[in-house]
């Protein structure tokens, strides 16, 4: 009997031990669980918001819309006359003024490109004046403002873009032209020599454009 007895006492006392060694480490094992997911927690947003502003999000970058060094660009309009210029690195940007030809369908034919001049004689102002490759250059080409006489000029050469009739104006060229309403361009197609084309080149703000540029 004291046998049982002593050995009734040493298994429960080796019971209880192990129980509460067992609830010991189970409360162990669930503080640590606990604080890991915390730390988990309350690193989350801040990984979130390295994301955020480690530089996958483009804050854009401006855009100079700008001409850039030799691109041609649109400095002013007078009425039916443009004022070209193009772009420099130093800003002094070359100007001319500019008119496109069309004829009674609206369709362009020819280009006009003017700019004072110094230091040509009695040329103050020069000109060329673009046609289409299909022009005769024998024929030449004619030009006459309001009801005067017109004047010919021919054609010095011919490029992919089309054939180029230089020509100088002088004071009492531009005047003329100053004080006009248009001009009558007149050149003959190869193809049809006997059909001579007649283009209309307004003078209306001719003198405001001139005038900008001799400034």
């Amino acid at each position: 009997m004291k046998t049982n007895a002593l050995l009734a006492l040493v298994l429960a006392g080796t019971l209880g031990l192990s129980s509460t060694a067992i609830a010991q480490e189970t409360a162990t094992t669930e503080t640590d669980t606990a604080s890991s997911e915390t730390e988990t927690a309350s690193e989350e947003p801040a990984q979130t918001e390295q994301t955020t502003a480690g530089g996958e999000l483009s804050l854009g970058e401006e855009v100079n819309e700008g001409p850039k060094v030799g691109q041609r660009y649109a400095r002013a309009e007078f009425n039916d006359w443009l004022i070209q210029c193009v772009k420099t690195e130093n800003g002094n940007d070359p100007c001319n003024m500019f008119q496109l030809l069309r004829d009674t369908e609206g369709n362009p034919v020819a280009e006009v490109v003017m700019q004072p001049l110094s230091g040509q004689g009695q040329a103050i102002a020069g000109a060329n004046v673009v046609t289409p490759l299909e022009t005769l250059l024998t024929a030449q080409l004619s030009i006459a403002v309001d009801a005067g006489k017109a004047k010919r000029y021919p054609f010095s050469f011919c490029t992919k873009q089309g054939c180029v009739s230089r020509i100088g104006l002088t004071a009492n060229d531009l005047a003329s032209y100053k004080r006009g309403n248009e001009a009558k361009v007149v050149m003959v197609p190869a193809g049809a020599p006997d059909k001579p084309v007649q283009l209309t080149m307004s003078l209306a703000g001719f003198t405001a454009a001139y005038d900008s540029l001799s400034k």
